[in-house]
């Protein structure tokens, strides 16, 4: 019953960064979807409507990420940002700021139309991720024998990147994170407060951003809920500690 991944999105539908380790904070993981790219309607781009967006790696250092796809690279630094932007998150209108005109030429460049880079801080010292991007929950976990079971009714194969959890577990019995309400992993305390549905997100396959219908239409035969389907759960911290890959977790209620 351990952890066997974590991982955060830099940018919001950008590749998973792979941690040993990352701190906990009120609003989910650290450098977790604290950055996002608007279009020119100002509307938040998710790979949703541009898949290439999976491929933006991110490297992440004290003071700075890099960002690449291939060879062709670009730094953010962790510098303040002072335009700001109304943008639509979620419908709603936000202020954000505005990164810098070089990252938004790069990006640009490499999606053929224009982009802009915006952080809902202005990178001031200990504002990382004060705010982020999430859709919903602060925290996405998933169980790595869930997704085991649901290989058995796959004929192409699902991985952990089609469901972008930010937490693998592993030790548990298949859909046994559904029944959870409260855990502890390391010293670290969540709330389970609901489970997580599914968007045409996870039919995404990472090796040639082809849509694989199959993964939703398995889950739908046995993990629909009314319009809904589920799998994984959202969590969110009752305290701010740092966990490590291999934290033991308990269920404690």
């Amino acid at each position: 019953m351990l952890v066997d991944h974590l991982m955060v999105y830099p940018i919001k539908s950008g590749s998973s960064v792979f941690q040993d380790k990352v701190s906990v904070l009120s609003t989910g993981f650290k450098y977790d979807r604290f950055l996002a790219l608007i279009n020119e309607q100002k509307q938040i781009i998710t790979a949703r409507e541009d898949a290439r967006l999976l491929d933006i790696e991110s490297e992440i250092c004290s003071d700075k990420i890099d960002f690449s796809v291939g060879e062709n690279r670009v730094t953010c630094n962790f510098r303040c940002a002072e335009e700001v932007l109304k943008v639509l998150l979620f419908g709603s209108p936000m202020n954000v700021y505005g990164v810098n005109d070089i990252l938004d030429k790069w990006f640009s460049n490499y999606l053929g139309y224009p982009v802009r880079l915006i952080v809902f801080n202005n990178f001031k010292k200990d504002s990382i991720a004060e705010r982020s991007f999430v859709d919903d929950g602060a925290i996405h976990l998933v169980n790595q024998s869930s997704i085991d079971d649901l290989n058995t009714r796959l004929e192409k194969q699902s991985s952990i990147e089609n469901f972008r959890p930010n937490i693998v577990v592993s030790g548990f019995k298949a859909y046994e994170e559904d029944k959870w309400k409260k855990i502890k992993i390391g010293k670290q305390l969540f709330e389970v407060v609901s489970k997580c549905p599914r968007c045409s997100m996870t039919s995404i396959t990472f090796k040639d951003r082809r849509k694989n219908n199959e993964i939703l239409k398995a889950l739908s035969q046995y993990k629909r809920q009314e319009n809904n389907v589920y799998f994984g759960i959202y969590l969110k911290p009752i305290n701010e500690e740092v966990l490590h890959k291999g934290d033991k977790i308990e269920i404690i209620e």
